[in-house]
């Protein structure tokens, strides 16, 4: 049960209870019923709430916090002068009306609250399905959430980029997980300053040819216009599924003129064929495996314990 109270000046315990013939009659509020009631008292700069509460004798009612709305807009304000002349119908008519007005508040509540829920990074589940639906987005069910918000919200500027080196490997991160340097986009255009090199070979480009994963890059010049190679890690494709699933996105982010190679480089250090550290190579310790499961020199080495011995390749060369 709900009672108010109101006054213009701060009351004192002593002063409320002398006033106890001012309070308005008790609302119930039942438990299946909207926990909203209306102030009945009348307006006033201070306000006073009495709560009764009546349970069952099996279970006790918890009261968590109390929300106080106001000043209240009310929809008398919007009917004739007629409706509202006299203080006594005008009071029972604003009673009236304070259902409707409540359905209307609720409504306006959650459409001043939409714009929030627009937000990309804080939506979830089938709403952010319903987002991404606006830039007719189709996600995968293998991609986490974290790559749809992230897709809603770079939408207009991916469009933007569509076509482009940044659209393109921005596409191509959000279909394999890849994050920075990843992909490395080439484009053989790029490529004419080592044709160049070739005629006076640098020690760091062994025959002045360009080597990515084992393979030379060295386009000739017929072929570089309106052509690059992607360069994406073995992670990105570990299965053959994988592999052509990035072509398929490949070929259909490309510009239609060009013509696109996928490359995917595994890690590994061969002077001259395959050394681009941070790019294709990793530095780490050798893997730990039994014999029989390695390919000795590409996985492997023959070494002695730390302190003695030597070391095939690094202090014992063989013929």
């Amino acid at each position: 049960m709900v009672s108010t109270l109101t006054a213009e000046e701060e009351l004192s315990p002593e002063r409320l209870d002398e006033r106890a013939g001012d309070w308005s009659l008790p609302l119930g509020v039942g438990p299946d019923q909207l926990p909203e009631v209306l102030v009945q008292s009348p307006p006033g700069r201070f306000l006073w709430l009495r709560v009764e509460f009546l349970g069952d004798g099996d279970t006790s009612p918890r009261l968590a916090r109390i929300d106080v709305h106001g000043p209240r807009r009310s929809s008398l304000r919007f009917l004739p002068p007629p409706f509202h002349e006299v203080d006594e119908s005008a009071r029972f008519l604003d009673r009236l009306l304070t259902y409707f007005d409540t359905v209307y508040g609720e409504i306006e509540e959650t459409v001043a609250a939409f714009p929030g829920q627009l937000d990309p990074y804080a939506a979830t589940g089938e709403f952010l399905e319903w987002l991404g639906s606006w830039f007719d987005w189709r996600f995968l069910a293998a991609w986490p959430e974290s790559t749809r918000q992230e897709m809603v919200a770079h939408s207009i500027r991916f469009f933007r980029e569509r076509g482009t080196v940044p659209g393109l490997r921005r596409m191509l991160q959000w279909h394999s997980g890849l994050r920075e340097p990843f992909p490395i986009v080439v484009e053989h255009f790029r490529l004419r300053d080592y044709a160049v090199r070739r005629i006076v070979p640098e020690p760091d480009l062994p025959g002045g040819r360009l080597m990515v994963g084992g393979r030379p890059l060295d386009p000739p010049p017929s072929r570089q216009a309106h052509r690059f190679t992607v360069i994406v890690p073995s992670t990105a494709a570990s299965t053959a599924q994988a592999r052509e699933q990035l072509v398929r996105v490949l070929s259909a982010q490309k510009p239609a003129h060009t013509e696109a190679e996928l490359r995917v480089v595994r890690p590994g250090l061969r002077i001259g064929c395959q050394s681009s550290v941070g790019v294709d190579t990793w530095l780490g310790d050798y893997p730990s495996e039994a014999l029989g499961r390695m390919t000795l020199g590409a996985a492997a080495q023959l070494e002695s314990p730390p302190g003695r011995g030597s070391r095939v390749g690094s202090s014992l060369l063989s013929d």
